[in-house]
C-alpha cells in the first residue's frame, strides 16, 4: 500500500469486551471475538490502524501500551482514559480509548475537551503526516457534545490532513440520499422520547440526540461525513435507527471503500472499515 494511504478500522467495543462496567469482572466475555475480528481485518483486509472506543480497563487487563499493541497484533499502540468526572462517579475511572497501528507514530496528544480527554495521533504518512483524533463524545447532552467539538477543534493541529473518528453519540441532521428503510427507521428517534418515561436515561439520550446540532457543527467547521450518501446505522438495533459512529475528514483527505461491517454479536456497535487517501 502506498505511503500516502492507509486502511483503518473504527469500533466501539462496549465495556472493553465485558458484559458491564463491573470492576469485579475478571475476564471479558467477548475478548476473543473482538480480537479475532480485528486480527482478520489486519491480516486479510490490510487494515494498518484501528481506533477503538470504550476499551474499559484495558490498561489493567493487558498492561502498558506495548502490551496492548501486542495483544491486538500491531507494532504500536496508544491508550488513554477519558478522565470524565461524571463517568468516573457512575461507571468508574477506567473507560478509555485505544489506538493501534503498524505505522510510525510521530506525535501523541491528549486532547482536552473540557470535561474529558480524547486521543490525538499524527502518523508518518504522506508529505505532512496524517492527524487522527480518536473521538468519544458525551452520551447524554447535545450541549456538552457541542462544547466538546469546539474544544476538539481548538486542540488539534491545523492545515494538515485530518480524520475525526469514533463514537460521537450524535445523529445526522437529515437522512437525504439514504435508503427509504433508513429514513423510516430514523423517524422513530423523536418518537422514542415520548414513549419512554421522560426521566429515564434512554428517553433523555434520544431527546438530546434528536436536537441534531453536533453533526452540522462539524460540517460547518469543514469536515465531511465519509458515509454522507448512504448514512448507514452503526448500532445494530431494529428500531429506532442510530448512526452514531463516524469518520469525518477534512479537504486534505479523501475516503474510499467505506463499509459498515454486519457484526451483531461482539458489541452494540458495528465496526467501520475504510481507506484514507492523503493529499500532498
Amino acid at each position: 500500500m502506498p505511503n500516502s494511504e492507509i486502511r483503518m478500522l473504527n469500533w466501539n467495543i462496549k465495556c472493553g469486551g465485558f458484559t458491564s462496567y463491573d470492576s469485579n469482572l475478571v475476564i471479558p466475555s467477548r475478548e476473543q471475538g473482538i480480537k479475532s475480528l480485528i486480527s482478520n481485518q489486519h491480516q486479510f483486509n490490510n487494515v494498518e490502524a484501528v481506533t477503538l472506543t470504550d476499551t474499559y480497563r484495558w490498561d489493567e487487563l493487558y498492561g502498558d501500551e506495548n502490551a496492548i499493541a501486542s495483544h491486538l497484533g500491531f507494532q504500536n499502540a496508544r491508550y488513554t482514559r477519558l478522565e470524565d468526572p461524571r463517568l468516573e462517579e457512575t461507571e468508574g475511572a477506567a473507560i478509555s480509548i485505544t489506538f493501534a497501528t503498524d505505522k510510525k507514530i510521530e506525535k501523541t496528544t491528549k486532547l482536552d475537551l473540557g470535561n474529558r480527554v480524547d486521543l490525538g495521533i499524527i502518523l508518518d504518512i504522506g508529505k505532512h503526516g496524517l492527524q487522527i483524533a480518536n473521538v468519544y463524545l458525551d452520551d447524554l447532552s447535545e450541549d456538552k457534545r457541542i462544547s466538546q467539538i469546539r474544544a476538539l477543534e481548538t486542540a488539534i493541529e491545523k492545515d494538515i490532513p485530518t480524520l475525526l473518528i469514533g463514537d460521537f453519540n450524535a445523529l445526522r441532521y437529515d437522512m437525504k440520499n439514504s435508503s427509504l428503510e433508513i429514513k423510516l427507521r430514523d423517524l422513530a428517534v423523536p418518537s422514542l422520547s415520548h414513549i419512554i418515561p421522560a426521566k429515564s436515561g434512554l428517553s433523555i439520550t434520544a431527546s438530546e440526540m434528536n436536537r441534531r446540532l453536533a453533526i452540522p457543527l462539524l460540517e460547518s467547521l469543514g469536515y465531511t461525513d465519509s458515509d454522507k450518501d448512504k448514512k448507514r446505522p452503526t448500532a445494530p438495533s431494529r428500531l429506532p435507527l442510530y448512526g452514531v459512529d463516524y469518520v469525518f475528514h477534512n479537504d486534505n483527505v479523501s475516503i474510499d471503500e467505506f463499509e459498515v461491517l454486519p457484526i451483531y454479536k461482539q458489541s452494540d456497535h458495528r465496526p467501520l472499515v475504510f481507506k484514507a487517501l492523503i493529499s500532498d
